[in-house]
């Protein structure tokens, strides 16, 4: 029997559920994501045992990782599981935006789906500064205590008070595992 976050998920046993075939495929979509980043991650660990330990960053789209697509993989999560989190919660009448997802949402809101710089006047935009716009268009991923993470870039202007938001960091492995016990534990009722 697999257990844990290898365990497999499948919504074809609901097909009751109208939303059934595309949560699924939404479902597919975030394990394979979450597959490759966590190889990645598990490859620097075995380079260097001691990487679990501190953070950095190269300034580049796969941040020492040697895969150039490494960000993608950020962007395209966030919007899959924006989507899958919102379907989710219809299908299972779960509460539709938990504060467990709440960073990777916002830096979905922010940079993955909607860029700040290219649509600033939109409805819902908070912290929408110089700053915020800046830290947008420079993404990077990062290195931090053992994940890859996003969103963790912060600056600012003490002059003017703006400052870049604090609640878009996110690694997609942490989210992935968490978004899988949090779906584990609603199927289970």
């Amino acid at each position: 029997m697999v257990t844990g976050i290898n365990a497999q998920i499948s919504f074809w046993g609901q097909l009751t559920r109208p939303e059934s075939h595309t949560l699924e495929q939404l479902w597919s979509g975030l394990c394979y994501l979450y597959r490759i980043v966590k190889n990645l991650e598990q490859t620097r660990v075995e380079q260097d045992p001691m990487a679990k330990d501190f953070m950095g960053t190269n300034f580049d789209a796969d941040c020492g990782s040697g895969d150039p697509m490494l960000l993608n993989y950020f962007l395209w999560y966030s919007c899959s599981a924006d989507s899958f989190l919102d379907l989710f919660s219809i299908a299972f009448a779960t509460k539709k935006n938990p504060k467990l997802f709440r960073n990777m949402r916002n830096f979905r809101d922010n940079v993955g789906a909607h860029v700040i710089h290219a649509n600033p006047n939109r409805k819902r935009r908070r912290n929408d500064n110089r700053q915020a716009r800046s830290v947008a268009l420079c993404q990077h991923v990062a290195w931090h205590f053992g994940r890859y993470a996003v969103g963790h870039l912060r600056i600012g202007d003490p002059g003017t008070g703006e400052f870049s938001p604090d609640d878009w960091g996110w690694a997609l492995t942490e989210v992935h595992e968490a978004l899988y016990s949090y779906i584990s534990e609603r199927l289970a009722k």
